[in-house]
């Protein structure tokens, strides 16, 4: 566990390594949680479980973020600073693992994989554009576009006073549509907020990522996997830089998309330079065997909306 400073901030994490490794043996695995209640350290172990033979080949970097709970069992540690979704979330990410590759000498300082859920899968993609320390990403069902139709949905729900019970939202509305709807911000001062967030429009900084969207989600549209798809598909980006699997029926839960953990498994082992050969070549947007283009409503080439009219 360590404690350190981000700004002006007080910041909680926590660092798993073998004892064993040698020094710089190691490359860095960062597990960055969904949700705006914390996490639990104890969910690295289920990391660890679907890596078989790959659990002790990282070493483990696990952040909170500001204003939440991290949780070793009954102790807990809570950092300070005024919550910011997807933005200071990446300070706070990109600062232990500084604060990580100091304190353990057995971690390599390149080639950093990352693993993120849901908010997490966004900072993610974010973290991953700023560092270049930064070589992998798996993402599961993360936001990377506030600019499309559902963020502008969302938005306008908030306009009228309807806010929706989604992690972020609460901040988003308290921070920048009332504030916009108040006249006490600029439209200008919104989107910069909003495009400091969406990972899509700095694609082309972004490592080798594996992306993974149910189409049924009702938390994170898979709207969101599609923006990133066509950002991706019009940079050129192609396997193993790039996959994105979309999956059919699935909602916001990892074990609700079939496939999805041996995928994901798959593509760490071949970060660490095993063989990978069973993730054959693939389409840009592939699910459960099923290759899928955009829904029905949705051109392949829409372009994004404004978040208010």
């Amino acid at each position: 566990m360590v404690s350190h400073r981000v700004g002006e901030t007080r910041h909680y994490g926590a660092i798993l390594a073998p004892d064993s490794a040698a020094p710089g043996a190691l490359p860095v695995l960062m597990y960055l949680h969904g949700g705006d209640s914390g996490v639990d350290v104890g969910d690295v172990d289920i990391i660890g479980h679907f890596l078989g033979e790959l659990r002790d080949r990282f070493v483990y970097v696990i952040p909170s973020f500001r204003s939440e709970r991290l949780e070793v069992g009954d102790s807990v540690w809570i950092s300070t600073g005024p919550a910011s979704p997807w933005d200071y979330d990446v300070d706070d990410a990109l600062a232990l693992l500084n604060v990580a590759l100091e304190l353990t000498p057995q971690a390599k300082s390149e080639g950093v994989s990352i693993i993120g859920a849901s908010r997490g899968a966004g900072v993610a993609m974010l973290a991953g554009i700023r560092d270049e320390s930064i070589g992998n990403i798996v993402a599961f069902f993360g936001p990377t576009d506030f600019f499309d139709g559902w963020v502008r949905q969302i938005v306008r729900e908030a306009a009228l006073g309807r806010p929706r019970e989604l992690p972020g939202v609460a901040f988003m509305d308290s921070a920048f549509v009332q504030p916009y709807m108040r006249g006490e911000i600029e439209m200008a001062d919104v989107r910069l907020e909003l495009a400091r967030r969406s990972s899509v429009l700095f694609a082309e900084d972004l490592p080798a990522l594996q992306l993974h969207h149910g189409d049924s989600d009702e938390t994170v549209a898979v709207t969101q996997a599609y923006s990133m798809i066509r950002a991706m598909e019009s940079l050129g980006r192609e396997p193993p830089g790039f996959e994105a699997f979309i999956y059919e029926g699935g909602g916001h839960q990892l074990f609700a998309l079939t496939g999805a953990i041996g995928r994901a498994v798959g593509f760490l082992r071949r970060a660490l330079g095993r063989d990978g050969a069973h993730l054959s070549h693939l389409t840009s947007v592939r699910g459960s065997g099923t290759t899928l283009g955009p829904p029905a409503h949705m051109s392949a080439a829409s372009s994004r909306l404004p978040p208010f009219d």
